[in-house]
């Protein structure tokens, strides 16, 4: 059984690798005038029309499928017609059956699906009217992701210089505590381990706010030896709708044109930052990064970026900036 999301719901189909077409029982859609002649399981031969053909997203991948619409069947069926397009592998055990689709070709080892016609006028529960669309694993939970296919950075040394070492200069005890239990999970799960090194940089505590958690930082302010130019936080003039959303750990193997612990998606449209918006969570899904359910501001007008308030064209500096210039 596979779980899809069509029309924005969760469905269970039923793989049958002996049925040609994918099969929906309900309407999901307008009818096209495209039929077949099927045989059923009792040898009755009946004529059944295709629905319009549906768009559905995994990762960057944009493929098309006519579902075929026979109300009288008692499951839906996944069809050899998506199963090749996934390029599906049934195997077979002693005691079960598995069907295996290629991590690239998949998210959550389910099927996203979204209709073609998303509606054009803006929603009051856009949020959670997609959650169930995006890949689960994506959101933020106590246990760190772990990132695919990650190059391992390699930093070469100036001749000259030798290792860096600044000494950690003291941190209050409240920093110190609420510290513990992160560093500790780092090493329950292998993210950190006990060395011996000549480098040595000292530890930054940042309080996140309107929490008493804190983020661990490496405080590497001498290893820079050059500036960076700001970011553009401004949407475009055509931007009619903007999605940012909030990196779960602050990951240096990111590689984006534009970074800053959010990612802001814009579009001209509803529709298009939607769509925009699953394709970019579900390619973080599937590399194993994570991202903060609460923080994510989806197809909105106005969204908090990086301190900022930013709009169709605008930009202006959020309470929290206002209040930090104020003092």
């Amino acid at each position: 059984v596979t779980v899809m999301v069509l029309e924005m719901k969760q469905l269970l189909f039923l793989t049958e690798s002996g049925a040609t077409h994918s099969v929906v029982t309900s309407c999901k859609g307008p009818l096209s005038k495209t039929v077949v002649l099927i045989t059923g399981a009792m040898g009755k031969r009946t004529l059944r029309s295709f629905l319009q053909p549906m768009e559905y997203v995994i990762g960057d991948i944009k493929l098309t499928c006519e579902f075929l619409y026979m109300p009288e069947c008692s499951f839906p069926l996944l069809g050899r017609n998506l199963l090749c397009k996934l390029n599906a592998q049934i195997t077979f055990s002693e005691n079960s059956v598995q069907l295996h689709i290629p991590q690239e070709t998949a998210w959550r080892a389910q099927l996203c699906l979204l209709m073609n016609e998303i509606s054009e006028e803006p929603g009051d529960n856009v949020l959670d009217m997609v959650l169930d669309a995006i890949i689960p694993l994506v959101w933020d939970s106590k246990m760190p992701g772990k990132v695919k296919n990650v190059i391992t950075i390699k930093i070469k040394l100036k001749t000259g210089p030798g290792p860096i070492k600044v000494t950690q200069y003291p941190v209050r005890l409240e920093a110190r505590k609420g510290l513990g239990p992160l560093i500790k999970g780092f090493m329950l799960y292998g993210l950190h381990r006990e060395c011996q090194s000549e480098f040595s940089t000292p530890i930054l505590p940042v309080k996140k706010p309107h929490c008493q958690e804190y983020r661990l930082v490496q405080d590497v302010r001498t290893n820079q030896a050059k500036q960076f130019s700001p970011l553009n936080g401004r949407a475009p003039q055509q931007a009619e709708k903007c999605s940012c959303v909030g990196l779960y750990c602050n990951n240096k193997y990111v590689t984006l044109l534009q970074y800053v612990d959010d990612i802001l998606v814009e579009a001209n449209t509803e529709k298009s930052c939607l769509k925009a918006t699953f394709s970019s969570l579900n390619c973080l899904g599937l590399a194993r990064y994570r991202v903060s359910k609460k923080k994510a501001q989806i197809a909105k007008e106005k969204v908090q970026y990086l301190g900022f308030e930013v709009s169709k064209g605008q930009r202006q500096p959020g309470i929290e900036r206002k209040e930090t210039i104020g003092h």
